[in-house]
């Protein structure tokens, strides 16, 4: 025998048999080529651009595999060739988009594409406003028995830095009229397509709301109490969505509407207005206190016909606050019919899964009545 016939047969002696460790993991991994990777899915198939979701990919691999999320590889968790799963954790991106999967084993590498989405990181903004309100009128002076109505709505938005107290004045525990202030981020409302619904879930039941393209939100009114009950909390159970851009997420708590109150003065849910001077004090009380309560006072005109001016007030919910005087750019003019909003609120701690974007959403529980200027 010459070497040129030794050389193939001591080759072929290193081999290690079937099912033996070259890797020197311990795993059993052949190191043998097998059938090409394959992927079926992956979910969820986004996270931020900061990366670090866990994600679970479906398909079939060979032990020894590796993932690559646009081009960058990622951490493998567990991989389990025979049930043809695997968990990694998503890589960091540069920039938002969407990029391909990708797995590489002894048998080759398959790829998925545009089968993974980034979206900016958006921590400490808001990409989810809006609100579910409880409208009680209050006393006997309407003319009619009082009417109760509620609504909600929700609208996606590009993140964007947006606080609803905010809306109200500058700070807490004081008022501005909106002859002088405006809180007027400009929020661009994502469309998720016509046809898509929301469904919220509470107490009383499931609660549908389909989006509106006119106004670029999902919205339901002339709701009663016993879709908003007070005292009553609300999960977002999903989405159903005819653009494929908006990943499905829910929350098992989005926001509630606060507890049942009553307005101690003014007494506007007497038989008569009560009558204020242009500063008054406001109290209230009843129920579990909430992260705060937005006072909104509309001056009529002479004429009685349109509102000639608007304060509005964000205040601490402890029973109490006092209306400054000097607030109306247009005059404290005595007869003046003045319609009275107060409403306790709560916010929401959720967060927008797949940008971070904190959850503008909040739950109203408003008493609207009035008094006459004096």
């Amino acid at each position: 025998m010459n070497w040129r016939t030794l050389v193939p047969l001591l080759l072929l002696a290193c081999k290690a048999p079937g099912g033996g460790d070259t890797d020197g993991a311990g795993n059993g991994d052949s190191g043998t080529v097998g059938d090409a990777p394959h992927i079926d899915a992956v979910d969820p198939a986004w996270d931020t651009t900061l990366g670090g979701a866990e994600i679970t990919l479906t398909g079939s691999f060979q032990a020894g595999v590796s993932v690559r999320v646009g081009g960058v590889e990622a951490e493998v968790r567990s991989a389990q060739p025979s049930s043809g799963t695997l968990v990694f954790y998503a890589p960091p991106a540069e920039f938002p988009g969407t990029v391909a999967v990708m797995i590489d084993d002894p048998g080759g590498t398959a790829t998925l594409p545009d089968g993974f989405t980034y979206y900016q990181e958006s921590s400490g903004k808001a990409g989810l406003v809006g609100t579910l309100l409880w409208l009680q009128q209050v006393g006997g002076y309407w003319g009619s028995d009082p009417v109760s109505s509620g609504y909600a709505y929700l609208a996606p938005v590009e993140p964007l830095a947006y606080d609803w107290p905010l809306r109200f004045a500058p700070a807490i525990d004081t008022c501005a009229s909106d002859q002088s202030y405006a809180y007027a981020p400009t929020l661009t409302a994502l469309d998720p397509g016509r046809g898509s619904t929301v469904t919220l879930s509470g107490a009383a039941g499931a609660l549908d709301l389909p989006w509106d393209p006119a106004t670029l939100q999902f919205v339901k009114d002339d709701l009663t109490d016993a879709a908003l009950p007070p005292a009553s909390d609300y999960a977002l159970s999903g989405f159903t969505l005819a653009n494929p851009a908006f990943p499905d997420y829910s929350f098992p708590l989005l926001t509630g509407i606060p507890d049942s109150f009553a307005v101690t003065n003014p007494a506007i849910s007497g038989d008569t207005p009560p009558r204020v001077s242009e500063s008054f004090d406001v109290t209230w009380g009843g129920g579990t206190a909430g992260d705060g309560v937005f006072l909104t006072l509309h001056l009529y005109t002479e004429d009685q016909k349109a509102y000639q001016e608007t304060v509005t007030c964000q205040v601490t919910d402890d029973g109490a606050f006092t209306v400054p005087a000097g607030l109306w750019s247009t005059g404290w003019v005595s007869g003046r019919q003045l319609d009275l909003f107060v409403t306790r609120w709560r916010g929401s701690d959720a967060t927008v899964p797949y940008t971070g974007a904190d959850v503008a959403v909040i739950g109203e529980h408003q008493l609207y009545g009035a008094a006459f200027t004096k």
